[in-house]
């Protein structure tokens, strides 16, 4: 398990100061054990100034990755509050972090059994990604699931982590981070679910999502009046299941934002690596990467086109980062 020392992170924040600068230079000041508490959140809020949770659905084969998300959370995401991890394995004890069992995460019990025995119904072969939608639809429900979850917050992938000082609010809008993952079946999914054409001008998967409880609501809250049945049945009834990958909550979440609350976003760009080549180490090296993405499928054991010593390097480069002392 990770364990990240408190204390101040060395890189500079989004708007290119550097926290630990300012800290030590205010203490040098002031002196005081109040200012320096008073300071240290001011350095830990997002320009907006509030608290931030994050939510991690995490599946059985991403618990190898889990402590370098946590500790990239811990250390580079800024104005944290909570984190809430969403697993179906009943005795993770993960400190300082709210775990919720998966099986009781939806009050009238839908569960990921349910999705599996569809699929196997409509087509059995891709029965196995069960657990791969079932996960998205946590991402989606946490809205209403964790009644104590922060106003604005951040759905992130267990195999995600931040290297760099990250916002994800500024002056009340979402910054989201476009990507180029495009794939038609998402884009002709949204138009059979929502009604609506999606924005394609953008792909918006990029493994983590800002979102304001309130617009995901209303994002719920939509398909729900235009299907006349719950949300998660809607989207259960729209999927293609002879698709493998025919359904994206970010792609989602993201079309519906910039056509329904153009002013409440602003697109912006982080550098993210999700592939073990040597060409990559130098930006690391260099600490041009924002966040990394390790695909539990792109693993040397799962996958014989990945060097064995350059996956080492990069985790050995992800722990002097972190401060990772496992």
């Amino acid at each position: 398990m990770l364990q990240i020392p408190a204390g101040l992170p060395k890189d500079k924040d989004p708007k290119g100061r550097n926290p630990k600068a300012d800290f030590l230079s205010f203490v040098c000041v002031n002196g005081s054990a109040g200012a320096v508490l008073t300071l240290w959140n001011i350095c830990n809020m997002n320009s907006s100034g509030e608290k931030i949770d994050v939510v991690i659905p995490c599946h059985s084969k991403d618990m190898g990755m889990l402590g370098f998300c946590l500790a990239g959370c811990r250390k580079n995401i800024q104005g944290l509050r909570n984190i809430f991890l969403v697993a179906e394995i009943h005795d993770v004890d993960v400190p300082g972090v709210s775990v919720i069992n998966e099986k009781s995460f939806f009050e009238d019990g839908f569960s990921k059994e349910q999705i599996e025995k569809r699929w196997k119904k409509e087509h059995p072969q891709n029965s196995c990604r069960a657990g791969w939608l079932f996960q998205q639809l946590i991402k989606l429900g946490s809205c209403y699931a964790i009644p104590e979850i922060s106003e604005t917050y951040l759905i992130l992938d267990a195999d995600v982590v931040f290297l760099k000082r990250t916002r994800f609010f500024e002056d009340g809008r979402i910054l989201l981070r476009p990507s180029k993952e495009f794939h038609r079946p998402y884009y002709d999914y949204y138009r059979r679910l929502m009604g609506e054409e999606p924005n394609v001008v953008h792909s918006f998967i990029s493994h983590h999502m800002p979102v304001k409880r309130a617009v995901l609501k209303s994002l719920l809250d939509f398909i729900e009046g235009r299907c006349g049945k719950k949300w998660y049945e809607a989207i259960m009834d729209n999927i293609d299941y002879s698709q493998r990958s025919g359904f994206s909550e970010y792609e989602m979440i993201g079309y519906y934002v910039t056509k329904h609350f153009p002013d409440g976003f602003r697109l912006r760009n982080l550098r993210n690596v999700q592939s073990f080549k040597w060409k990559y180490l130098p930006l690391l090296w260099a600490g041009l990467v924002d966040y990394v993405t390790i695909h539990n499928y792109k693993k040397p054991e799962n996958n014989p086109l990945t060097n064995n010593l350059i996956y080492r390097s990069y985790l050995w480069w992800i722990k002097s980062k972190l401060g990772d002392n496992r």
